[in-house]
């Protein structure tokens, strides 16, 4: 039971819990508390650094696209215009080729009508030819030419 005043183990209990205290709170609890908001500076540091770094990787990504539209956009460009340039040139060469096809067309046509010529003025000759062997089978003698 308590009894007043309090006995001397209470005041060496008392004195030993204080002398405890001090001594954890010197050796222990202080350094303790001191990593531990070191440890939360850093982690603000950190975070903010974090922040920081994130921000400025946002604003390489937006100049990385812009750079990537700004390219991609002369590139179709500059696509286009070789589209349009081979396109001339095809167009080009397809003309000469018919042109020249049609060259040909009509050279084959000129000589065409002129073998026809040669050949129609050889059966006209043989026509002649022709008549005088059959008159002289059919008569049966020499016929004058």
């Amino acid at each position: 039971m308590l009894t007043f005043p309090p006995d001397t183990t209470f005041l060496v209990q008392l004195v030993s819990f204080l002398l405890l205290w001090l001594v954890l709170r010197r050796l222990a609890w202080a350094p303790m508390l001191r990593v531990l908001e070191e440890r939360d500076e850093r982690t603000a540091g950190n975070r903010q650094l974090a922040a920081r770094y994130r921000a400025e990787a946002e604003q390489v990504q937006q100049k990385y696209e812009a750079e990537f539209a700004r390219a991609r956009a002369e590139l179709t460009a500059k696509m286009q215009s070789v589209r349009s340039v081979v396109a001339g040139e095809e167009q080009a060469i397809v003309a000469e080729a018919r042109a020249a096809a049609q060259q040909r067309i009509n050279q084959a046509r000129e000589a065409f009508t002129q073998e026809l010529k040669e050949a129609r003025q050889a059966v006209v000759r043989e026509a002649g030819y022709v008549g005088y062997l059959m008159a002289r089978q059919v008569l049966g003698r020499d016929v004058p030419r």
